[in-house]
């Protein structure tokens, strides 16, 4: 049947000539303007740009924009690149803002803003993946700077509060105002790290890490983990939480070892893994796997049950495979399209993602059509646009591989089809894996993936005369 549609592809098509680019109007250009003052850090000339664009070109879509982003007190300026590792479509965006920072107080957020990319890049976790991340600023100005709460009322952009107040008190944001201003960047991924002007607990989830006053790094890191990969407080002590903590990837309501969702760990018998009682904010009713130095309990590392959950996190969206050449031919090929032809030898490159010290694994088949392995199979399950647990793992392949390759500069592997082969079709199948493998560790720090995150792979159909 593949065969029969291979062979079925007609011919390519005329050359379509891409039309001219139009010179943008003047409203588009003073747009682009402001945003670029902003980006430089002229924020009071961006904001003015902005304000002259509503004025000028009133009826026009830019100043539609211009008016919700500098119409109001509170307001969006502009973003900009503090570290960038690749193409947002697959790296972990990473977009840090404020809130209670006035329109004269956006150098005192950049800053704070500057620091958080080391912060990342000094973590054990995010270090050893740190090009895997981009981190933008997006500078947000408020009418007045403090938190909600306690009789108090205060004007800001996103709207920081004082929530559960039987704990002191800790400081949260109005999230659905944070994912308004991503929706300003041209791409992200939903998740941002908040400075608000004030002293008191930060909080994570949703996305959204809220951190009041400077960027303290245990402080940022324990709230992303909330924020990012939905990790649960391991701490004991009671911070006013009532009802059933549920369960969650290093939570569980129940202690009996064969239901607990690190289950897999504690079969491993990895050292320091268990069921202890005292987590979620509870001293009862709630069990944590570990009892030592967990950066969701009041440690800096993630214990092995929260690092799996981060590292997977991070797959689920960046894909380890970043670029291949020639492009990718999918598994029944499309009216017209045609499959390679090797009368000489023929190069496929892959360029995988490359961890801090570790490689990723990389491997090629010669397969004959029948047996190309066939699409992933989802496995169930609501999930985001972008997110790859969507696709489902993908199907074995039992043949031995071709080669097995080693990364040049910029990760990229090379692999040469010589056309020595018996004539006929082949399927030409590339994948990589990360092994999560580090020096010096005993357990890989993944060992559970039902949804095939850490692996991702490239096909070609190639032709022999």
């Amino acid at each position: 049947m593949i065969l029969a549609l291979l062979l079925f592809a007609g011919a390519p098509g005329p050359a379509v000539q891409e039309p001219a680019a139009e010179e943008p109007t003047p409203a588009a250009a003073m747009l682009a303007a402001a945003e670029e003052l902003a980006a430089q850090g002229k924020y009071r000339a961006a904001w003015n740009k902005y304000r002259n664009l509503i004025r000028r070109y009133r009826n026009s879509p830019e100043a539609a924009i211009a008016a919700r982003r500098a119409g109001g007190a509170n307001g969006f300026l502009g973003w900009a690149d503090l570290r960038r590792s690749g193409p947002s479509a697959n790296r972990v965006d990473v977009v840090v803002m404020g809130d209670g920072y006035t329109l004269d107080k956006q150098d005192s957020l950049d800053r704070y803003a500057r620091y958080v990319p080391d912060i990342f890049a000094r973590h054990e976790v995010f270090g050893e993946y740190i090009g895997y991340f981009n981190f933008l600023r997006a500078n947000v100005f408020s009418a007045e700077s403090g938190i909600d709460g306690y009789g108090r009322d205060f004007d800001t952009a996103l709207g920081a509060a004082n929530v559960n107040r039987r704990s002191g008190g800790h400081v949260s944001v109005d999230r659905a105002k944070v994912m308004a201003v991503l929706d300003e960047l041209p791409e992200h991924d939903h998740l941002a790290i908040v400075f608000v002007r004030g002293t008191a607990p930060g909080t994570g989830g949703g996305g959204v890490a809220t951190i009041p006053g400077r960027p303290e790094g245990d402080m940022l890191i324990h709230e992303w983990g909330h924020a990012f990969a939905g990790l649960a407080d391991e701490y004991s002590d009671d911070v006013g939480y009532t009802g059933d903590p549920g369960t969650s990837v290093n939570v569980s309501n129940d202690p009996s070892p064969e239901r607990v969702p690190w289950r897999h760990w504690l079969e491993a018998g990895v050292k320091g893994v268990g069921v202890y009682l005292g987590a979620a904010g509870r001293a009862r009713g709630a069990w944590k796997p570990t009892v030592r130095g967990c950066a969701m309990q009041n440690g800096r590392s993630f214990c092995v049950v929260c690092r799996e959950a981060l590292v997977l996190r991070i797959y689920s969206l960046v894909d380890p495979i970043d670029d291949c050449s020639p492009p990718a031919q999918p598994l029944v090929l499309p009216a017209g399209a045609q499959p390679l032809t090797a009368s000489a030898p023929l190069e496929f490159r892959l360029t995988v993602l490359e961890p801090e010290s570790h490689r990723l694994q990389v491997a090629w088949w010669v397969l004959p059509p029948e047996e190309a392995p066939p699409p992933p199979r989802p496995l169930g399950g609501t999930f985001a646009a972008g997110d790859r647990r969507r696709r489902g793992p993908l199907a074995p392949i039992p043949a031995e591989p071709a080669a097995r390759t080693r990364p040049g500069r910029g990760g990229v592997h090379r692999f040469r089809l010589d056309p020595d082969r018996p004539p006929g079709l082949y399927r030409v199948v590339a994948r990589a894996w990360d092994d999560t493998r580090l020096p010096g560790e005993r357990h890989p720090w993944v060992l559970k993936d039902e949804y095939g995150l850490l692996e991702s792979e490239r096909a070609w159909w190639v032709r022999i005369d």
